[in-house]
């Protein structure tokens, strides 16, 4: 397939990739104004802490997504397109209690705080960042269970309200002189409860009843979820314990700059979601039914846009120019030459990975997928040793590692994949 027949595809997809990258695009929008209020309002090394914090609500939501919302979402595109949503305020009921006591472990950020850290910011950092770490993964379920039953419009809905509670939240709380500390967390977390009511009031409209139904019960979604919690767990476990090294070995500040840095690296990340939200779940049903052809059709249309958007990106805003206007909205993004710069190529790289996850957990290889991630983990946290010598670097320099052994691995995976039958409802996960 060439470049203008993946655009006509894409093309021919235009009302759910709008409608994707409508919701990707809001929901994204939400975490860059928090993330750009962080780097505007916090100080170099409050923003280290910042990130080492965000890096914690990422790696503990990983427990409720992986170990009960994944499996709920992979199993329901066996279900008829009509009734899926149905699903949604069971999957809640089972998953909430789980997001709300891994959300707790957010405090696991406060053993390794950087020196100069002061102590008034430690308390609002992380009672906000529990709160937020335990309504994120819920939200975000909420939005892929919309668009896995071809809602897509209903979850561009939910993430409107995100962003504008959002924005509304920052604006009055900070006119109201509330201790800039509590304010990105915080207003996140609020923000989510309030689309997740939304979200959960729209899966009901225009439903239809599923004659077969699905057991949702922890203990059921438990035996698939243990190797997506594992395999989950180790991309943001690797994340946290890199921004933890690099903090001690060149500085929160240094740390502080690579966050401001990924803020800004954020508009790719931005498409991969919106685009991944509508071609996932097809290359989960084309990877589960082993139609190889039609995921290799999807993975080509998904990674020649984001290839692309991510070269746009880096030639505008890969450093500080007339034209950049992210480096006037956050200078702290460009002290250090380059940076940002290697943080979108990065980024690109990284999102691109995004089908080749679908395909395999599409098709019950979450044994293969876990061991990939075990690999990429151990190599993203030896690169962030290079600290000592890159600095600020060392992040987007192990986010590239990661990315190509990722690479590797999920194609080899994918490879022996396609040469076996099709997987029945019975099928167990295969430990190849």
């Amino acid at each position: 397939m060439n470049s203008w027949s993946r655009i006509r595809a894409l093309w021919g997809q235009r009302h759910d990739v709008a409608a994707g990258l409508v919701d990707a695009s809001l929901a994204s929008l939400a975490t860059f104004v928090v993330g750009v209020y962080a780097v505007r309002a916090l100080d170099p090394a409050v923003l280290g802490a910042y990130a080492l914090v965000y890096q914690a609500i990422f790696l503990v939501g990983i427990v409720p997504a992986q170990l009960v919302f994944l499996p709920v979402e992979i199993a329901v595109i066996a279900r008829p397109l009509a009734s899926r949503t149905r699903y949604l305020a069971r999957s809640i009921r089972v998953g909430l209690p789980i997001a709300l006591a891994a959300g707790l472990a957010t405090v696991i950020w406060i053993p390794v705080a950087p020196a100069g850290v002061p102590d008034s910011v430690v308390w609002p950092l992380t009672a906000s960042g529990i709160a937020a770490a335990a309504l994120s993964p819920v939200q975000d379920h909420a939005r892929r269970i919309l668009h896995a039953g071809g809602r897509s419009w209903t979850a561009a809905i939910v993430s409107t309200v995100q962003l504008g509670t959002v924005v509304a939240a920052l604006a009055v709380f900070s006119a109201r002189g509330v201790d800039a500390a509590w304010l990105p967390f915080g207003a996140l977390a609020l923000a989510n409860l309030a689309s997740l009511l939304v979200a959960a009031a729209g899966a009901h409209l225009r439903t239809e009843r599923d004659p077969v139904g699905l057991d949702l019960r922890f203990a059921q979604l438990a035996l698939g979820g243990r190797w997506l919690l594992g395999g989950g767990l180790l991309s943001p476990a690797s994340g946290f314990a890199a921004a933890a090294v690099v903090s001690q070995l060149a500085g929160a500040a240094a740390l502080g700059y690579a966050e401001a840095a990924r803020v800004v690296a954020q508009p790719v990340w931005v498409l991969a979601v919106g685009l991944s939200s509508v071609f996932g779940p097809r290359s989960m049903e084309a990877a589960l039914h082993r139609r190889r052809w039609k995921a290799l059709g999807l993975r080509r249309i998904y990674i020649f846009s984001v290839l692309v958007v991510g070269a746009i990106n880096v030639a505008w805003l890969g450093a500080a120019w007339a034209l950049n206007p992210l480096a006037w909205l956050m200078p702290a993004a460009y002290v250090v030459p380059g940076l940002v710069a290697a943080s979108i190529a990065a980024q690109s790289l990284g999102a691109t990975m995004f089908p080749y996850r679908s395909e395999l957990l599409g098709g019950r290889r979450e044994s293969s997928f876990t061991r990939v991630e075990g690999i990429g983990a151990v190599a993203r946290v030896a690169a962030s040793v290079s600290a000592l010598s890159i600095h600020a670097f060392a992040i987007p320099l192990g986010n590239l590692v990661v990315a190509v052994v990722r690479w590797i691995g999920f194609r080899n995976a994918l490879e022996r994949m396609y040469r076996t039958p099709a997987p029945t409802a019975a099928t167990p996960v295969v430990a190849d």
